[in-house]
């Protein structure tokens, strides 16, 4: 990176010590391969010094107390996180271009060629609005609420204008001679303008349409393609901008979308990474959801436990591993085992105790041997765990709250298949479809547990909802398992009876979805796009509504995408 001088490449760290750029880049570079090389700890004493005076330092400093809020999902940290953020925004705003009178009264007259900025100036651009982003992000993950992703939705588009400013930079100036247009800076832009259009991209239609009220919309090929080539830059943010990419492809499509990540993508991302980082616990566990998506679950437990290995700094880390330790379990019905992780992340973390001992009772009421006694007094405490942040409830402690209450108002009553049931709210047997040998599994037992619930159909009270519960999941099995007409019998069977539905309400909304989807896979687009947008309009207030109406949202833009390349070819 070229220098020009102390003013315009320089950054005050204190009154007696000055930090050029370049110095700040390269800082910041080691304490990221520190935090790739699991040296946690050790990334944040580098950074947390200079944090208040140099802008890389306060941008590199939130990208990991960032990472860290999304691991945990827990308040304090992403309030923390958002806190240094926060700073970081301040910071860099004082190294911005700031145009005078003059200066802006000729930028309307003329195109702007940016030949004033300094090299400061531009790359304080570009840490502005990337922290913008991360504050953006943040607030996404906070709830599930539709004002959470209103708020998201306004703070992103306070960064847009950040971002088409370094967007003009880089075309504008590509050519110069000077050497601020470094890989850092091409990549930053790559990661900035993928990671928005990503992001707008995944909203609910709802949440789309306010967003383009004020001028902007989001592009999911044009986002993965950025983020391809900042990925591929030899940078500081080339492997930011590959966790982003192998965040969508092996989670977010999984949990809050229909499985339309691109897996071999995944694994050409993630293979430099790990070449470069071979013992990265963050690496490892994209390594493990990877396997875990493609049903591979004892590979996908291996490389879970090798990320738990590899460091002891990041406990919040290992949390997050156990989390998917349970499901590999679930999947594989070693309800014991699963159990005890569910145990583990209740002594541990702090982000739900609820849903953990949720977890925990569901698990062990699959196991016939376990006395009804103790799985009742394990239900009975799930709701005197409820949190309550700014307010609202958290949407999944709600679920399970709500499940739970058939032990109150029904002393005699018991879940049925509570595990599976929650693998299946989970989006989680979307992982499995094509593990056909664990699906004709969970058929059987799914059959064995419709039989049991036939035979309490006199003097149930909750007879309906429980037939209903075990014949979506039966379908949902019959889908995967590519028996499509006995999965559309189960569906329809849903649908002639969602009125007699006491308390599991959202069992219809999501039946409907997966009789959609039955179209879509036959390629019946059509008829797929009519009952996604049915199932959008007709159903209201029940559990998980949001995660649905992603599921739909992600389901009706892939149906988009299909019929506009048809009418090209």
């Amino acid at each position: 990176m070229a220098s020009t001088s102390s003013s315009t490449s320089s950054l005050n760290s204190n009154e007696n010590e000055v930090i050029t750029l370049e110095q700040a880049a390269q800082a910041t570079s080691l304490a990221l391969d520190l935090c790739f090389n699991n040296k946690f700890k050790e990334a944040e004493t580098m950074l947390k010094p200079r944090s208040e005076s140099s802008m890389y330092h306060a941008l590199s400093y939130g990208t990991i107390m960032n990472i860290q809020a999304m691991m945990t999902f827990q308040q304090e940290d992403i309030i923390l996180a958002n806190k240094i953020l926060k700073n970081a925004v301040r910071l860099c705003n004082r190294f911005r271009h700031k145009e005078s009178l003059v200066g802006s009264v000729v930028n309307i007259a003329r195109k702007k060629t940016y030949e004033n900025y300094t090299d400061v100036e531009i790359h304080a651009e570009l840490c502005y609005a990337e922290c913008l982003l991360q504050r953006a992000v943040l607030t996404f993950v906070q709830d599930e609420t539709l004002m959470s992703f209103i708020k998201g939705g306004i703070k992103i588009r306070n960064c847009y204008s950040s971002y088409k400013e370094c967007m003009h930079i880089l075309k504008i100036r590509k050519n110069g001679a000077d050497g601020v247009l470094n890989n850092d800076y091409k990549s930053g832009v790559h990661l900035g303008i993928g990671a928005f259009n990503l992001m707008i991209s995944m909203l609910p239609n709802r949440i789309k349409s306010l967003l383009e009220l004020i001028g902007f919309s989001g592009d999911k090929d044009l986002g993965l393609r950025e983020l391809n080539l900042g990925s591929n830059c030899v940078s500081l943010r080339s492997p930011l901008c590959s966790m982003i990419t192998l965040t969508y492809h092996t989670l977010i499509t999984y949990v809050l979308g229909t499985g339309e990540g691109d897996l071999d993508v995944a694994q050409e991302v993630l293979e430099p990474c790990l070449a470069k980082y071979p013992d990265a616990a963050l690496f490892l566990y994209f390594a493990g959801r990877l396997h875990l998506v493609r049903g591979e679950i004892d590979k996908a437990s291996e490389y879970f436990n090798n990320s738990i290995k590899s460091q002891d700094q990041w406990q919040q880390l290992h949390h997050v591993c156990y989390w998917e330790l349970f499901w590999c379990h679930c999947f594989k019905l070693e309800w014991h085992e699963a159990a005890k992780y569910a145990e583990i992340l209740y002594t541990e973390s702090r982000w739900s105790k609820a849903m953990y001992i949720y977890q925990k009772a569901a698990c062990l009421t699959m196991i016939p041997e376990v006395p009804d006694e103790e799985t009742r007094e394990l239900f009975l405490k799930v709701s005197s765990f409820k949190q309550r942040i700014a307010g609202k409830s958290i949407p999944v402690e709600k679920f399970v709250i709500r499940k739970s209450r058939k032990y109150v108002k029904y002393p005699d009553g018991k879940l049925p298949f509570p595990a599976v049931e929650l693998l299946y709210t989970w989006n989680a047997f979307l992982m499995i479809r094509n593990n056909k040998e664990i699906m004709q599994q969970f058929l059987t037992l799914i059959g064995k547990g419709l039989e049991e619930i036939e035979k309490t159909k006199g003097n149930n009270k909750l007879y309906v909802d429980e037939w209903c519960l075990g014949t979506l999941i039966q379908g949902v099995c019959f889908r995967y398992l590519e028996q499509e007409g006995e999965a559309v019998r189960c569906f329809v069977a849903i649908k002639e009876r969602e009125d007699e539905i006491v308390l599991d309400h959202y069992i219809a909304a999501y039946s409907y979805v997966e009789w959609a989807m039955i179209y879509f896979s036959k390629g019946q687009y059509d008829h797929a796009k009519k009952k996604l947008e049915e199932a959008r309009k007709n159903y209201k207030n029940y559990s998980l509504e949001s995660r649905l109406h992603f599921r739909i949202h992600s389901a009706l833009e892939q149906v988009k995408a299909i019929k506009n390349s048809q009418k090209k070819s």
